[in-house]
């Protein structure tokens, strides 16, 4: 054991405060609700390595604290060697902060992945704890004078110098990092960077006066001092400059986390960079490398690039588009963008589909109205227009007669003793007759000629531009041509007359009601004259004598 020099002294006295001991004791209380205020903020990247930042400086108060106050040599060099895990931990976490805050970096800390960051800082943990049995961290220690409850002056040992070793590597690495960041940052950016710089810079620069010998702050390492001046410097910053609440996001973080695949090509086609959905797009997964590989590995792909058609490439159920741009350092290599257009395409697809779909049964309604109107406005036995139709038609044409000063032929047709039909054939024989007289009248007409059955055996003929001397000739042959028709039913055949009456505008008003009553009374005259003829109304016999 070494020797105390304070003797049976410390037996009466275990511990002594000072003001260095308050001081940090003060440090402590305020490291720690500096973690816990942090850690009840709204989040950002890397809030939980920020709040073990500081709730590794409150171990290291704490424990510097006991230190201070603790009287002889053996329990300050006890407390002293337990001040290491926070003075491994803190720049590791301050580390891992940088990255996260900076970068945006999300991966957690893995031994395979980080095993230069973490496996380290737990090997010079332990051997900091169990200094005893190696004396590796400090070779001897011895108080700094005779007065009581002085200090120590140690003598570091090769774990010490390979933990400052290690720690301003990493402390090198945090302030390369920072300084990247600094020169491409964005003027509000900028700030808080400086802030990182020197909030970070105050311990370090305390840290090296002290290993070199020419600087201690009561008697004492300052690096824990000048660490609580850090903790009060984040603490404005958070409090006045909102700190933290608007978060910097790197450009590779932005580039990994686009869903487009990007990759940098060479003048030889290797591919020289890419972000992460590139590697998923080619690979399947990003752990194995693309650097150094030609992109005619995929001939499709590079087939695609090649033409630069214009057309999307389907590639394992996405679809992208390519753009191309060579970079400016370099006319030598080229940026390739594959924008995934799978959401409009498959959007695209279905509304293509639902297009269909939707004509078909577009086309589907149309016929079905077509038919239902064919229903509506046709006779079901004979599938001549019904009286329904009439009032459409007639309007129409009675007033395109009127406009156009053109004549039209109106007239009305019953059959000859239809009831006698009736009664010998039954109502098949009637039927018959109807369609025959329908069929006939079909290959008998001109175009634009309409047959309505106007009820029962009655029938009425509409003849746009057709006088009433024409009218009656038609008709008249028609009526001639009908009655030598054969009407065949089972094993029998019969024949069939009709009478007829004929009106027509211009010699009557252009007018359904007044023609149709001028044509029924010439009906009626030609069945009381003898049946089988046809009469022109009184109105155009008048009108031929005049």
């Amino acid at each position: 054991m070494l020797p105390d020099p304070l003797n049976g002294r410390s037996e009466m006295h275990s511990w002594i405060w000072s003001f260095p001991a308050s001081l940090m004791l003060t440090g402590t209380v305020f490291a720690a609700l500096m973690g816990i205020w942090v850690q009840t903020r709204p989040t950002f990247a890397g809030r939980s390595a920020f709040v073990g930042m500081w709730l590794s400086l409150c171990w290291w108060c704490l424990f510097v604290v006991l230190e201070i106050t603790v009287i002889g040599v053996e329990n300050k060099a006890m407390f002293a060697r337990w001040t290491w895990p926070a003075i491994i931990a803190m720049p590791s976490y301050w580390a891992v902060f940088a990255l996260r805050y900076l970068y945006g970096w999300q991966g957690q800390i893995r031994l395979k992945a980080n095993w230069l960051c973490v496996l380290p800082s737990i090997i010079l943990i332990l051997l900091a704890v169990t200094d005893t049995l190696h004396h590796g961290l400090y070779r001897s220690y011895l108080p700094l004078s005779d007065a009581f409850g002085a200090q120590l002056r140690y003598n570091p040992g090769w774990v010490f110098y390979s933990s400052a070793f290690y720690l301003y590597l990493l402390m090198l690495s945090v302030l390369s990092i920072t300084i990247l960041s600094l020169a491409r940052a964005a003027r509000l950016y900028r700030r808080h960077y400086w802030s990182f710089l020197i909030a970070s810079l105050l311990p370090w620069i305390a840290n090296l006066g002290y290993i070199t010998g020419y600087w201690t702050l009561f008697d004492f390492d300052p690096t824990p001092f000048l660490l609580l001046l850090t903790c009060h410097i984040f603490a404005y910053l958070m409090w006045r400059a909102n700190l933290f609440d608007l978060v910097p996001v790197a450009r590779n973080l932005l580039i990994d986390s686009l869903i487009d695949p990007i990759l940098l090509l060479d003048e030889q086609n290797r591919i020289i960079d890419a972000n992460k959905s590139a590697f998923q797009l080619l690979l399947g997964h990003a752990d194995d490398d693309l650097i150094g590989i030609s992109i005619s590995r995929w001939p499709l792909l590079d087939q695609w690039i090649k033409t630069a058609d214009g057309k999307n490439l389907e590639w394992q159920g996405q679809y992208f588009e390519f753009s191309q741009t060579f970079v400016p350092a370099s006319a030598s290599v080229r940026l390739l963008v594959l924008h995934n257009v799978t959401a409009r395409i498959l959007v695209e697809l279905e509304l293509q589909k639902a297009l269909r779909v939707l004509e078909e049964q577009l086309n589907e309604n149309q016929q079905l109205q077509l038919k239902l109107r064919e229903e509506a406005i046709r006779d079901s036995l004979t599938g001549a227009y019904n009286r329904r139709f009439l009032e459409e038609v007639a309007q129409y044409e009675l007033a395109h007669a009127t406009r156009t000063k053109q004549p039209i032929s109106l007239v009305l047709i019953d059959f000859d003793h239809f009831k006698q039909i009736n009664d010998r054939y039954g109502h098949a024989g009637g039927d018959a007759a109807l369609r025959a007289f329908t069929l006939f009248w079909q290959q008998w007409q001109r175009t634009g000629d309409y047959c309505i059955r106007y009820g029962g055996e009655e029938w009425l003929l509409l003849l746009p531009a057709c006088s009433a001397d024409q009218a009656f000739e038609v008709i008249d042959l028609f009526r001639q041509r009908f009655s030598e028709q054969k009407i065949h039913l089972e094993q029998c055949t019969f024949q069939l007359t009709f009478s007829a009456g004929i009106a027509a505008y211009p010699q009557c008003m252009a007018e359904l009601p007044v023609l149709l009553a001028e044509a029924d009374k010439a009906l009626y005259a030609a069945k009381r004259s003898g049946r089988n003829r046809v009469l022109l109304a009184a109105s155009l016999q008048s009108a031929a004598s005049d």
